[in-house]
């Protein structure tokens, strides 16, 4: 009876590939191991006939997952977020400025002067981030479209800060003053309760 596609793979990954591994394993001196693998590895995978189909299985499962997300990627998506939280920082600063500045003129009392300030304060944000979001990708490009001797590893560094800058600049622009307006309104909603408590008993004190 012939045997289905599923019977060669286990576990997702080929079983031509586990037995090429295992073969190298089997030649590998077994000083060299620890080396390899972890020593909760080498425990789980035991002494008896089976231990080098065990290694093997495990090595090949954590070459798999390395080729569906690469240490490149790890290493652009790792940049990409600290641009974010910078240039986040950076907006939330500028946002929180203008409440100050509102507030100390006596215009922060409704939730529309709330919006029309965040609105303020995101706009002279927009001209900046742009600026340094289209220098960001104007730069990556060249390296998208390269051919030549590794190319191919810094493409999949390069690839998720292209996306990584255009979803920062959106998340800047857009959610995060959107977020910053809730906040802003529930706190000011707090000071207003706090203060007219305190009130009656100022009074009575008087």
């Amino acid at each position: 009876m012939a045997e289905g596609p599923a019977s060669s793979t286990r576990c997702g990954i080929d079983t031509v590939e586990i037995a090429r591994i295992e073969r190298l394993l089997a030649d590998t001196p077994a000083e060299d191991l620890p080396r390899i693998f972890s020593a909760e590895e080498l425990r789980d995978a035991g002494d008896g006939p089976g231990r080098s189909a065990s290694l093997a299985a495990r090595f090949a499962a954590k070459e798999a997952c390395l080729k569906l997300f690469p240490r490149e990627t790890a290493l652009g998506m790792i940049t990409v977020v600290g641009t974010a939280a910078e240039t986040s920082a950076v907006m939330l600063a500028y946002l929180d400025e203008a409440c100050k500045r509102r507030k100390a003129a006596g215009g922060l009392t409704t939730l529309e002067d709330v919006v029309e300030t965040v609105h303020r304060g995101a706009l002279e944000r927009i001209r900046p981030m742009a600026m340094i979001g289209i220098v960001d990708v104007l730069g990556l490009i060249p390296v998208m479209l390269a051919t030549g001797t590794g190319a191919d590893v810094m493409k999949r560094v390069a690839a998720p800060q292209v996306g990584g800058v255009l979803s920062a600049m959106i998340l800047t622009l857009f959610v995060i003053p959107a977020v910053y307006v809730i906040w802003r309104w529930s706190k000011e909603r707090k000071e207003d309760r706090a203060g007219a408590l305190m009130r009656p008993r100022s009074g009575e004190g008087s």
